[in-house]
């Protein structure tokens, strides 16, 4: 399809690449990878062809582009795996960011709650470090449908940076003003990604973060499903092994179920109701969209499906969201010796009314 003067619209079959050459290198002989192969290529033609069926069928350039674009993504593929990059903890190889990482999760141990488990609890929220975490924290987020408000995620750095843009919001919105607030967004978000190691999927969420401001810079605000698209693709060149973890393929398929199922379901309401129900409604179709495109993917890795997701993310999102940003206040507060008793309270109150929420849904 194109746009513009270019082509977009690719960046699916690129993965497409990335993915064959990803099962490729993981298959134990060449009879496999043979079939790992053609099994990718199978798959970009059939997305070829079902291009070839829309109202602007594919021309000569751009089935030779559409061809690159998958020949690119094995290449990537390929290569990262020859160059073994490194996930995980592995990431974190700057000292700075790590000293960083693990200062803040010490200022958070320090912070004088009555139940330690608010301590526990803020530092997986807030690092994703959950060697603290009671055991029955853990199953009653687990049982609930609950596990994905632990692990960091667009969701947490969604916070971070919706905070970030409202403290830079006083410089302005004139050119040069806006220019620094979108550097300050990004640096701030950058340094939280790196400091908490950088997972597959918070680098999609700072990738997204770092092309919308580019699109508000440029004057040509990025559509969501064009967002989707090019992180993927970014991501993908940068870390062709993301590919296989768990948090990239469950992030992205969230993200799909956003970009192209939430609209419709969100549209079933009637568009002119503002009332409560409205904001109810949409929540609600969010969270189903987001439950029916990472559904299997749970289902075939942990073998799980939780009967109560709706229940739980009405409740515990709202709870999360209102949480996260009074936990930073109260350690970046704590950490100056500035922090007020009465936002102490406040925090370990909201911590244990998640803590109490999830419980019980675990229960029923």
């Amino acid at each position: 399809m194109k746009v513009g003067k270019g082509y977009a619209g690719f960046e699916p079959i690129f993965a497409v690449g990335v993915l064959a050459a990803a099962l490729a290198s993981l298959s134990i002989s060449q009879i496999y990878n043979a079939g790992a192969i053609v099994l990718g290529i199978t798959v970009g033609l059939i997305i070829l062809l079902i291009r070839t069926q829309s109202r602007h069928p594919l021309n000569t350039p751009e089935i030779l582009i559409a061809a690159t674009a998958l020949a690119a993504g094995m290449f990537c593929g390929l290569n990262g795996r020859l160059v073994n990059y490194p996930t995980g903890s592995g990431r974190m190889h700057l000292m700075a960011f790590q000293y960083a990482g693990e200062a803040f999760q010490a200022s958070i141990d320090a912070i004088n709650f009555t139940d330690r488990d608010t301590n526990a609890l803020l530092k997986a929220l807030l690092s994703g470090n959950r060697a603290d975490l009671p055991h029955r924290i853990t199953e009653a987020f687990r049982i609930s449908g609950a596990s994905h408000i632990l692990a960091l995620s667009g969701l947490h750095l969604g916070i971070i940076y919706a905070i970030a843009d409202k403290a830079t919001a006083i410089m302005g919105n004139s050119r040069k003003r806006r220019i620094t607030r979108s550097i300050s967004n990004i640096t701030i978000c950058t340094f939280y990604t790196l400091a908490t190691g950088a997972s597959a999927s918070i680098t999609r969420a700072l990738l997204f973060i770092i092309l919308r401001e580019a699109g508000i810079l440029s004057g040509r605000p990025v559509r969501l499903n064009v967002l989707l698209r090019k992180c993927l693709l970014i991501h993908l060149a940068l870390d062709p092994c993301a590919i296989l973890d768990i948090g990239f393929q469950l992030s992205y398929a969230a993200m799909a179920g956003i970009t192209w199922i939430y609209p419709l379901m969100k549209n079933i309401w009637p568009a002119q109701d503002s009332g409560p129900m409205k904001k109810i409604w949409d929540s609600a179709s969010l969270t189903i969209c987001c439950q029916l495109t990472t559904s299997p993917l749970a289902l075939y890795y942990f073998g799980t499906f939780p009967t109560h997701f709706l229940l739980t993310n009405l409740l515990a999102l709202p709870l999360t969201g209102f949480l996260v940003p009074i936990a930073i206040l109260t350690v970046i507060l704590s950490a100056a010796d500035l922090c007020p008793a009465i936002l102490t309270e406040v925090c370990e109150k909201a911590a244990s009314c998640l803590i109490s929420v999830l419980e019980t849904i675990s229960l029923m």
